[in-house]
């Protein structure tokens, strides 16, 4: 329930390029909820006038895969819910189906929402972007965001020692059996060895 991966590519860009100004897909700058999740269901009169998150993914859509999944995105979502019912009738639908969708966007707006509000920072970028020790772990490191912000680039999100990054670890294991490869780190993108952390700031800039 988060879109195709073309559209949600473009808004992730979008954020990245427009971060917590009012042109961000989910701006920050009129309120928490608004930030969370209103975004994705009412209109503003200030937000997308830039456009950006409307452009098309040239590079991505080069992926005939991509375009495929983007294609037939509804339909591969209802299959799946008609195949869970088909399994294990309502309790199946409800709790694998209802509930775990609910569940997986609320832990991704809270990166939207909570990772640019309450945290720490390890980097000075030019968003509100932090890194939240719950989201971190509900969502598989990407609550790392601040590290993230830094290095958009990068595979691995959890930079310190105590930042568990579950997606960083999975991802090690398919370039280990040969299904991931070109895999980008902080170490190849910086122009130092290893990412400079310096201490956390305990909060976030003053908006």
């Amino acid at each position: 329930m988060q879109l195709g991966p073309l559209t949600w590519a473009r808004l992730h860009r979008a954020h990245h390029a427009r971060s917590d100004g009012k042109d961000d897909p989910h701006p920050q700058i009129y309120g928490f909820w608004y930030g969370h999740m209103a975004w994705a269901f009412l209109s503003h009169p200030d937000i997308g006038k830039a456009g950006m998150w409307k452009e098309s993914a040239s590079d991505l859509r080069a992926d005939p895969l991509l375009k495929i999944l983007e294609k037939y995105y509804i339909p591969i979502l209802a299959a799946s819910l008609i195949a869970l019912f088909a399994i294990g009738g309502w309790p199946f639908l409800l709790w694998a189906g209802a509930f775990r969708i609910v569940w997986v966007l609320h832990i991704t707006w809270c990166v939207n929402s909570v990772c640019h509000r309450f945290g720490y920072r390890n980097f000075d970028t030019k968003d509100f972007s932090v890194n939240s020790w719950p989201i971190g772990l509900l969502a598989w490191g990407e609550g790392w965001h601040n590290n993230h912000h830094r290095y958009p680039n990068s595979a691995r999100h959890g930079l310190r020692w105590f930042e568990i990054d579950a997606s960083w670890l999975w991802i090690r294991m398919l370039k280990l059996v040969g299904l991931a490869w070109s895999i980008k780190t902080p170490a190849l993108l910086a122009e130092e060895s290893e990412p400079e952390i310096p201490n956390a700031i305990s909060q976030p800039p003053v908006r």
